[in-house]
């Protein structure tokens, strides 16, 4: 599944029109599933490993719907302090 996020995410980046979508996602996607992975290696059995996993992706999936929803409403005013 990460092989296929990443093909996507960096097919992005041919294009002029997708690359800034590129920049964004490519740096946030990258993070997650470097703690993803990391962190699989705590658990010695599969069905918690599996838990883990599927907790991380819920947890991935609101953060990106959190930041479309920052973009789309806030992207042209100063940045929160």
């Amino acid at each position: 599944m990460f092989y296929r996020q990443n093909a996507y995410i960096f097919s992005l980046s041919i294009s002029n029109d997708t690359r800034l979508h590129f920049r964004f996602l490519k740096g946030s996607m990258i993070y997650f599933q470097s703690c993803i992975l990391t962190n699989c290696t705590c658990y010695t059995n599969q069905n918690m490993r599996m838990s883990f996993i599927a907790d991380a992706l819920i947890t991935m999936k609101e953060h990106f719907e959190f930041l479309y929803k920052e973009l789309k409403e806030v992207y042209d005013k100063p940045s929160k302090v």
